[in-house]
């Protein structure tokens, strides 16, 4: 498959194309991550401001309630009716935050479970403050009885939305954990991409440059030999790339250069023998002996 300079050149770029990719996805992967950690941490963050509101709210409710109890005994009746007013306002938002709490279906189940069995106890409790301040007679007595009614819904509320609370920091401490594993992983991911991602560049590089190299050193050493007067040597490349070509190319022509000085020696050789000849006959001629003959060939 690789068996071209230029194949092998065409992989290493789809190779590094492949890094790239890797390292892209897992830069988009820790990224994912990272996004859905904060996105956890921002519905609890914002469950949780929800939270501390309504406990707000529902300890604002039992100051007003104080408040009208305040007046009530001092026969105020600007304040008492000032003090009705915001506990029908405080009571409704505690009702509102109960509802949005309960409706709330971006946390987990146990959250939900939590808000689900705090919505009564909301209601409840808004609704005892409601009646005190609804008493339409100045009742003492029966304003005390409201008050003792309300404190204890007040200490259960508070008991339960202590224990909500306490959840909600859980999981706010759990997307913190989260969110540092996410960042981790994320890290992790990205610097295994490189990594792995390099080496395999840098082998893949190193291997194409090695067997570019053989062959030119082979190449190289093989000319040298011949100039030196090495008529034998050969490089002997067997490798199906552009390189192996040139090299079993060159030798062909070296086998056939060697075969064709082969040839012209001997025939020079002939030549040589023949010319011996004619001359060793003209000399015995010379020497006035008839019998000599001079040998018929076919060279020149």
């Amino acid at each position: 498959m690789f068996n071209t300079i230029r194949a092998k050149l065409i992989a290493l770029v789809l190779l590094a194309l492949a890094v790239v990719i890797a390292i892209a996805a897992s830069g988009i992967y820790g990224n994912r991550l990272l996004e859905n950690t904060a996105a956890r941490a921002a519905r609890y963050g914002a469950v949780a401001q929800t939270a501390a509101l309504g406990d707000m709210y529902h300890d604002n409710l039992r100051g007003l309630v104080e408040k009208y109890a305040g007046a009530v005994n001092a026969k105020n009746p600007e304040r008492i009716t000032e003090a009705v007013k915001e506990i029908q306002d405080s009571s409704k938002k505690i009702r509102d935050i109960a509802k949005e709490l309960e409706a709330n279906k971006e946390v987990g189940k146990t959250s939900q479970a939590f808000f689900t069995k705090l919505l009564p106890i909301f209601n409840t409790y808004a609704k005892s403050a409601e009646d005190i301040a609804a008493l339409n007679t100045i009742d003492v007595a029966e304003l005390e009885k409201k008050r003792v009614d309300f404190n204890e819904k007040f200490a259960v509320l508070e008991k339960e939305q202590e224990a909500s609370n306490n959840w909600l920091e859980q999981e706010l401490e759990k997307t913190k954990v989260l969110s540092t594993d996410a960042i981790q992983t994320s890290n992790l991911l990205m610097s295994s991409a490189i990594a792995i991602g390099l080496l395999s560049l840098l082998t893949a590089a190193y291997l194409i440059y090695e067997s570019i190299a053989r062959g030119l050193q082979t190449l190289e050493t093989t000319i040298d030999k011949v100039n030196q007067g090495d008529n034998a040597a050969r490089t002997l490349m067997i490798s199906q790339d552009e390189l192996g070509k040139v090299g079993r190319s060159f030798d062909n022509l070296l086998d056939e250069r060697i075969a064709t000085l082969e040839g012209k020696t001997l025939e020079n050789e002939n030549i040589n023998n023949s010319a011996i000849n004619l001359l060793q006959s003209v000399f015995a001629l010379s020497e006035k002996d008839l019998t000599a003959r001079a040998a018929v060939s076919d060279d020149i």
